[in-house]
């Protein structure tokens, strides 16, 4: 019972978090144009940046990590494909339940448009930080040596969809947590050995107990 009272209040606290952080957006996307002002050679690597996480680029490096880095490949495979799959089809039905324009189509403003399942407004939650976060976290999980390197890529990409005004902070903030999450449950029912040699947060364990 207390397990599942601390689970109910971690999952608030991430919901309050993204409820505030909905309410500031605005004013951060526009802190955020001062400290990174726009540029033609930033945009160039902000767009490149984008096409990391293009489906035919993730399913051939997910191959390519199963087959050549791994010594249990299928399930290295079954783990990222799934994770990714996972996260995916979860963000793309929230992005219609929640119809949320990008940053680039309306600015000064939340735009929230409510369940359109046919509409063109599909900012929150972010996809990219979503996929970002839960292959980093795998890698991470495998690779505790090099997860700041892992982390620190996913957050790069994440802040190149906010620069290029494809997102505001709070659809990247709750996409990245998605994604994590999403990862430390395959890992947790798949793969618990790599969960373990990874310095434990008692977050992990409790949202899986939900």
């Amino acid at each position: 019972m207390k397990s599942i009272l601390k689970s109910i209040l971690i999952a608030a606290g991430t919901v309050a978090a993204t409820v505030l952080l909905i309410c500031v957006d605005p004013a951060l996307l526009a802190a955020f144009k001062v400290v990174v002002p726009d540029h033609p050679i930033l945009r160039q690597i902000a767009a490149a940046a984008e096409h990391v996480l293009d489906q035919r680029v993730v399913v051939l490096g997910i191959i390519l990590y199963a087959v050549l880095v791994r010594s249990n490949k299928l399930r290295a495979f079954g783990i990222l494909f799934g994770a990714t799959l996972s996260q995916a089809l979860l963000v793309s039905q929230l992005k219609r339940v929640f119809s949320r324009m990008r940053p680039a189509d309306l600015i000064a403003s939340t735009g929230f448009f409510g369940p359109m399942w046919h509409g063109e407004h599909n900012s929150f939650p972010g996809g990219h930080a979503a996929a970002a976060f839960a292959l980093a976290t795998l890698f991470a999980a495998w690779h505790p040596r090099w997860k700041w390197a892992f982390y620190s890529v996913a957050t790069l990409i994440t802040l190149t969809r906010i620069y290029l005004e494809r997102h505001f902070f709070s659809d990247c903030f709750i996409g990245g947590c998605l994604g994590y999450w999403i990862a430390i449950t395959f890992l947790f029912y798949f793969d618990r050995k790599a969960l373990k040699q990874r310095p434990k947060r008692e977050s992990d364990e409790l949202f899986i107990e939900i």
